[in-house]
């Protein structure tokens, strides 16, 4: 395959995938408060398929459509949350929504290269990979927000309105993250692995024909 061709190959692999993130960024979960996404998982697939930069692009994108649903823009559901927080320190929220995502999906694509190494059966590679990519997710975003807004006083009153202990920071990292973090890192789980992993093989398929 000619360079050209694996360059269009890549740039159609980033645009498929680039509509998937923002078809998920339509259809996002709520459980009371506590606000969960898909997004990740075509994240992941594109660190994973085509690789670190491509998955750092997609977690980007990710970052985008999480800063438009603070305001509902472009159609986005709206995020309570993220108007709450954006109202409260702006910088701080661009943050958030940025470069914990951008991070993520750099990162996985570095942990899938270095797993499938060693990862005969490479299906190790595409769980962890994609476990990770919900984990780090979760714990980059939960770091940036107590970083920011744990010693804000209108945030810790908010939450608490909201039916969060701020009493202590472990409790409320648990029911903050709790099943937010279980559900994302089990979907990843079963449906980031099966699609990455049966796509991979399709296109080695292709390649061959």
């Amino acid at each position: 395959m000619t360079d050209t061709a694996k360059r269009t190959r890549k740039l159609t692999q980033l645009g498929l995938l680039a509509a998937l993130v923002i078809l998920f960024g339509y259809l996002p979960l709520k459980i009371g408060a506590i606000e969960m996404t898909l997004m990740m998982i075509p994240v992941t697939l594109g660190a994973i398929l085509v690789g670190p930069l491509t998955g750092g692009i997609l977690g980007g994108l990710f970052g985008l459509i999480s800063f438009l649903q603070c305001f509902g823009a472009l159609g986005f559901p709206a995020s309570t949350f993220g108007n709450f927080v954006f109202g409260l320190n702006p910088a701080a929220t661009v943050f958030m929504c940025f470069v914990p995502r951008i991070l993520m999906g750099a990162a996985v694509g570095w942990i899938f290269r270095g797993l499938e190494k060693i990862d005969k059966t490479h299906f190790i590679s595409y769980l962890v990979s994609n476990v990770s990519g919900a984990l780090l997710n979760t714990v980059l975003f939960m770091g940036s927000l107590i970083i920011f807004f744990w010693h804000d006083a209108a945030f810790l009153a908010q939450m608490n309105e909201w039916g969060l202990s701020t009493d202590k920071l472990g409790a409320f990292l648990v029911a903050f993250v709790g099943v937010n973090g279980i559900v994302e890192a089990a979907v990843c789980a079963v449906v980031g692995t099966a699609v990455s992993k049966g796509v991979n093989v399709a296109m080695k398929k292709m390649r061959k024909n």
